[in-house]
C-alpha cells in the first residue's frame, strides 16, 4: 500500500505546462530552440516529477525566461 501512495505522489503535476501560442510558434526563435531541445529528456520538477522528451512547452518556458532576461537587460542599459 506505501508503494502505491508513493507512486501516486509522484505523479501528481504541481502546475500545468504553458502552451505556446501560434504567434510564439512561427517565431525564429521558437523554431531555433525548438531544433536544439527536441531530442533532449528534460525535467522541469516545478511542473511535475521525472523526465520528458523536449516539446513546444518546453520551448516556452525557455522563451519567457529570455524575455525576462531580455527585459531587465534592456532596463538596465536604459538606467545606465
Amino acid at each position: 500500500m506505501a508503494r502505491s501512495i508513493r507512486r501516486l505522489d509522484m505523479d501528481i503535476i504541481k502546475k500545468e505546462m504553458p502552451s505556446p501560442t501560434p504567434e510564439e510558434m512561427a517565431s525564429p526563435q521558437f523554431e531555433a530552440i525548438w531544433n536544439i531541445i527536441k531530442t533532449w529528456d528534460i525535467n522541469v520538477p516545478d511542473y511535475y516529477s521525472g523526465y520528458s522528451g523536449g516539446n513546444g512547452s518546453h520551448v516556452k518556458l525557455i522563451l519567457d525566461e529570455l524575455k525576462v532576461i531580455m527585459r531587465d537587460h534592456n532596463l538596465g542599459k536604459i538606467l545606465e
